[in-house]
């Protein structure tokens, strides 16, 4: 199944995108940007791949740049969602389109790298 390429118009100077928003409904896309979701209220559903995730307050989901994801919900909800672009992270780490990054908070029983993180992105 293909699926569609996801476009977020970013300037330059401020390369993150960044908005608080709720969910009904967002279809499976991708995009070249880290997305970085933080359930402020209520309960959503992640698919990531071919997984399915459900994240309620405080939960913090990272989905790599490319892959494949949508959410619902059919709760009322508030999420914070930010979005790195690679393009960005790459003039200061070349490397970075061969990296894979694992932060799902609601699947780690230690708390303590996410009650680091939620704050900074609140912030």
């Amino acid at each position: 199944m293909k699926y569609p390429y996801e476009s977020a118009v970013i300037k330059e100077e401020v390369p993150v995108f960044a908005l608080m928003t709720s969910v009904k409904y967002v279809a499976m896309h991708w995009h070249d940007r880290i997305e970085l979701l933080l359930v402020l209220k209520g309960q959503i559903h992640a698919y990531v791949g071919r997984e399915e995730y459900v994240l309620v307050e405080n939960d913090l989901l990272l989905i790599n740049s490319n892959e494949v994801h949508g959410v619902e919900s059919d709760q009322e909800n508030k999420l914070l969602l930010i979005q790195i672009p690679i393009a960005f992270i790459k003039k200061f780490y070349s490397n970075i389109e061969n990296e894979s990054f694992h932060c799902q908070s609601f699947l780690s029983m230690d708390q303590q790298s996410y009650n680091i993180i939620r704050p900074c992105l609140l912030n």
